[in-house]
């Protein structure tokens, strides 16, 4: 499996200035999700798994009146399979 970052090394504002410095002609084009599941889900709340090329990533998500809204995110580096 792959190495992440300890989280403890990156806070809330350093992500934000990170992400408003980032120009997209920087990057490369987004993968599209090649797998979605949905882990669980109950009245208001929902545990999401998305699969995009070298990436996994684990969504919670809250309805909050009538939308739906990421509240977290946890990604990394697939693993060999």
């Amino acid at each position: 499996s792959g190495t992440a970052a300890a989280p403890s090394n990156q806070t809330a504002d350093m992500l934000v200035q990170m992400t408003t410095r980032v120009r997209a002609s920087d990057h490369p084009p987004v993968v599209p999700a090649d797998s979605i599941t949905i882990i669980a889900h109950e009245r208001d709340m929902a545990m999401v798994r998305i699969g995009a090329g070298m990436w996994v990533d684990y969504l919670q998500l809250g309805r909050f009146g009538d939308r739906w809204q990421i509240v977290n995110v946890l990604w990394q580096l697939r693993g060999r399979e």
